[in-house]
Parts: structure tokens; C-alpha cells; sequence
């Protein structure tokens, strides 16, 4: 089953915490972006939220999913949390995305 087909089937989406300020996140970005473009992710299956330096803003969903650092990618099965990956991703951060859903 192709991701795509695991992300629709199993309602799974993608919330990605981020700061334009983090030398990390500039480096996950363009491998987050080409995990979504190469697997035809559809946009609404991946949410991208820009937090300040002190990751004090946005508050409210900050605190909701408990943020420390970033990047973080937290996947979600009908919206509930079912993995996250924060910081650092060993395999790269397409590949790491790829193996967790394909895992569900």
C-alpha cells in the first residue's frame, strides 16, 4: 500500500512544529516538503505551525502538544497522536515519516 493510500485510509495526518530561526528546521524542511510532494500528500493531510524563538507562541497549540523543541513532527490516527519524531530524525526526515506510517 502506497503512503498515500496508508494516510486516506487510516485518516492520518502531519503536524509539523517549526521556526524559521533554527538552523535544524532549515535543514528538515525541504525533506518534510519533499516527503509530501513525492508521495502526492494531500495539503490537507499536513499541518505547518511556526513558533517563535522562545516557542512561547502559538500558545495554545504549544501547549496542547506539549512542544520543548523543534522541528517536531507529531503523525496523528484519527486525531489522536500515534508518534512524533523531535529534533532529530536518523534516517532523514522523508524516510523517517515514511517508516512510521508505514508502520500503522
Amino acid at each position: 500500500m502506497s503512503i498515500k493510500d496508508k494516510i486516506e485510509s487510516n485518516n492520518i495526518k502531519a503536524i509539523v512544529f517549526q521556526g524559521s530561526w533554527c538552523p535544524m528546521c532549515v535543514s528538515a524542511m525541504p525533506q518534510i516538503a519533499h516527503f509530501v510532494s513525492s508521495n502526492d500528500v494531500d495539503e490537507n493531510a499536513i499541518e505547518i505551525i511556526n513558533v517563535n524563538l522562545f516557542k512561547s507562541k502559538p500558545a495554545d497549540r504549544i501547549a496542547e502538544y506539549n512542544i520543548n523543541r523543534v522541528p517536531t513532527v507529531i503523525l496523528l490516527k484519527d486525531g489522536k497522536e500515534f508518534d512524533r519524531i523531535t529534533e532529530y530524525a536518523p534516517n532523514g526526515w522523508k524516510t523517517e515519516i515514511e517508516e512510521r506510517i508505514s508502520a500503522v
